[in-house]
């Protein structure tokens, strides 16, 4: 969620999940640098100060949540590998190719799924 909204506040986050603030800053805590329960969190995002509105304050992502949101959102090789094998045929001018999915101009076309060495 901080991912895709970055800088905002621990009670937007909250609103949006459907949780109660404190469930928020709890969740929050554990993927911080510090665990709730006073062990080490998981280091992905931080939490500072707004220097617009003081004493409130943002979530932001650190250098490993970057890391981790880039090594999760690039495509697969073997995806990319299998999209380019198989022919889909665009309905505009332009066709993306990504992990399994083809956008056209804003429709998608679901390409199947790349057989793994175990289901072969």
């Amino acid at each position: 969620m901080v991912a895709l909204d970055e800088g905002n506040y621990p009670s937007a986050y909250a609103r949006r999940a459907g949780v109660d603030r404190m469930s928020m800053s709890r969740y929050l805590r554990d993927i911080g640098a510090e665990s709730r329960t006073g062990g080490p969190g998981l280091g992905l995002v931080k939490v500072v100060p707004d220097a617009d509105h003081p004493p409130r304050q943002k979530v932001l992502l650190t250098e490993k949540g970057r890391a981790l949101l880039l090594r999760a959102t690039r495509p697969l090789p073997a995806a990319e590998a299998h999209v380019e094998t198989h022919a889909a045929k665009p309905v505009g001018s332009h066709l993306t190719r990504s992990a399994g999915v083809a956008v056209t101009d804003g429709d998608a076309m679901i390409l199947e799924p790349v057989a793994t060495s175990e289901q072969q």
